[in-house]
């Protein structure tokens, strides 16, 4: 899902139990195209940056990208899993072990509750898609 502005995208596998107050908390600065929970993320983390997670109730991995910036997250307790692994000066991640390990050998878990920061490269796994983003930095 991409903001209305197209700066910004998220992926993610979330189910957010306090979305519907954080979109009402947000609408008097933002529009919304879908009030789902994804957006609600998106958009939390529009106003507040990293910050944003800790306000976040429920179980979630997702990945933001923010103009040259990559954060990836995962909810505190682990509920959803995030695999994450580099190959060929590509970051590669994913959700779900078997969508990885088809292209990678050595695969990390992200712990519950990480971040992890930015990289010039790196690959989006979801439902048997792959995307190759390239950041625009040097």
């Amino acid at each position: 899902m991409y903001s209305i502005d197209q700066t910004k995208a998220i992926i993610g596998n979330e189910e957010i139990y306090n979305y519907s107050q954080l979109l009402l908390e947000l609408q008097q600065k933002y529009q919304f195209l879908t009030k789902s929970d994804t957006e609600a993320i998106l958009y939390l983390y529009e106003d507040r940056k990293i910050t944003a997670v800790k306000e976040l109730d429920g179980m979630f991995t997702f990945a933001i990208i923010d103009k040259n910036t990559f954060i990836a997250a995962r909810d505190p307790i682990g509920i959803k899993s995030l695999y994450y692994s580099e190959k060929d000066d590509n970051f590669w991640f994913a959700s779900e072990l078997k969508s990885i390990t088809k292209i990678c050998e050595k695969v990390e878990e992200f712990p519950p509750g990480s971040f992890f920061p930015q990289k010039p490269y790196f690959l989006l796994i979801t439902h048997c898609r792959i995307f190759r983003l390239k950041s625009t930095s040097s």
